[in-house]
């Protein structure tokens, strides 16, 4: 009773402040490469959706599908891509569907796939979500994933300061092929300075900066400098907090609280919050990472 309690005072402590979103609520979907094609998995994880209040799926694992399952550039092919986006958004109330890649040329067989379904709005792919954590010592260090895939390839030396150079010319190539075909342009956004955040948001439609907390405590403020960026620069990019139901994040905290309890919480704190308030008309909604982590 007291969680229920709960639930209706947070809604309506921060109704003012969702009239101002358009409230849409995001789920980054992994392992898609199993559920493609998969009757029984692609309702599992519609159905979840839908009784979840998640209506903007993120999809990964689109280049295995196109190389390993069936090319997503032909429409002799695509079918099981096209009837899962058609099914997605005509019954199960999706709004938008994302897909993520780590550079440009990621995107390509997407983007040939809306050119080949143009006619069907039904079934197109509304947004491509970069994700090239260029922040992560781990990944660009020497011998690491991304300086031995990207950066040593292109005679680029292995660190930050190349991985976002490089990361930077993947938003220029792509910010000129998603205005063109009406593609919004999307990433995901972890530990950056505020003057690499004053960069990117130049050229992205859509953020999802990452608020990975173990609860809700000072949820808002964490990492407030790339908020900062955008409020200083009055850029319009929608913004979306991403949440975290994994593990060392807030699965044990999901134990005793429901999902829908966090972004009242965050709303609230940032309302009351006179230097970060001017974020919220950029707020469009939330996101949670991942699929496969959410409780049920």
């Amino acid at each position: 009773m007291k969680k229920v309690l709960f639930l209706l005072l947070s809604m309506i402590l921060s109704f003012s402040v969702f009239a101002q979103t358009d409230s849409l609520k995001a789920l980054y979907v992994n392992d898609f490469a199993d559920i493609i094609d998969i009757p029984k998995s692609e309702n599992k994880l519609l159905e979840y959706a839908q009784s979840h209040g998640f209506n903007y799926l993120i999809i990964y694992n689109i280049t295995k599908i196109h190389r390993n399952r069936f090319p997503i550039n032909n429409k002799m092919t695509d079918d099981p891509f096209a009837n899962f986006i058609r099914k997605a958004k005509t019954e199960y109330g999706i709004i938008r569907i994302s897909v993520v890649g780590e550079q440009a040329t990621s995107f390509d067989p997407v983007l040939q796939y809306n050119l080949n379904h143009i006619d069907n709005e039904d079934e197109l792919v509304d947004g491509f979500n970069i994700e090239f954590e260029f922040w992560n010592s781990r990944l660009t260090k020497p011998e690491g994933y991304y300086c031995k895939t990207y950066l040593e390839k292109r005679g680029y030396p292995c660190g930050r300061a190349a991985a976002l150079y490089f990361y930077m010319e993947q938003l220029r190539i792509l910010r000129t092929v998603a205005s063109e075909f009406n593609i919004k342009l999307e990433s995901y956004v972890g530990n950056v300075t505020k003057e690499e955040m004053q960069k990117l948001i130049q050229y992205l439609n859509t953020i999802h900066v990452h608020y990975y907390r173990k609860d809700t405590k000072n949820i808002a403020k964490y990492k407030s400098n790339r908020l900062e960026a955008i409020i200083d620069g009055n850029s319009k990019v929608e913004v979306f907090p991403i949440f975290s139901a994994r593990d060392k994040h807030m699965k044990p905290w999901l134990q005793e609280h429901d999902i829908d309890e966090v972004m009242p919480v965050f709303l609230e704190m940032l309302e009351s919050n006179k230097s970060l308030n001017p974020v919220i008309k950029n707020i469009k909604g939330h996101t949670w990472y991942r699929y496969s982590d959410m409780p049920e």
